[in-house]
């Protein structure tokens, strides 16, 4: 079971998980624009992870850990657009360059590495939810519709 908790302006600040999921918490943050500039998971056992969001005006440009700072991804989009083009995770001094391959809608659907290998690939229904996802990468694309962000951990 989920128990949901919001703002006064109707944004979603915890869930509260009642099950054996990894996550007995999570908490979300936002400025003053509504744009989620943290979300901080609490694990029934260790420490929270938390992930900071950074924005150039309503657009998700990066995220990454702080208590991980050698490893950030970046995310850069079509001009005048919040269609993605291209991720970049940097991990200490080495950097991967992702290229996003969207549909017409913007939506992505696979991404490729420098090599032009599909190391993500999507599949989704008319309403964007995700039918299946599979690919070779480390972290997760979470990326969908333009503006739009998978929230994995509300059924972690």
């Amino acid at each position: 079971m989920y128990h949901f908790i919001y703002s006064a302006s109707h944004r979603l600040t915890a869930v509260t998980f009642d099950s054996v999921n990894r996550h007995q918490r999570a908490e979300y943050r936002y400025d003053a624009l509504g744009r989620r500039t943290r979300k901080t998971l609490y694990p029934h056992h260790g420490e929270p992870q938390t992930t900071l969001f950074h924005w150039n005006g309503l657009q998700m440009v990066g995220e990454h850990n702080p208590d991980q700072p050698q490893r950030s991804t970046q995310y850069l989009y079509r001009e005048d657009s919040y269609e993605p083009l291209a991720r970049v995770d940097r991990h200490g001094d080495n950097s991967e360059v992702y290229w996003y391959h969207s549909e017409l809608n913007g939506l992505p659907e696979r991404m490729t590495d420098a090599q032009g290998k599909v190391v993500w690939h999507g599949r989704f229904s008319a309403w964007g939810a995700t039918d299946a996802e599979n690919g070779t990468l480390a972290t997760q694309q979470n990326l969908r519709y333009q503006g739009q962000y998978l929230d994995r951990d509300k059924s972690a």
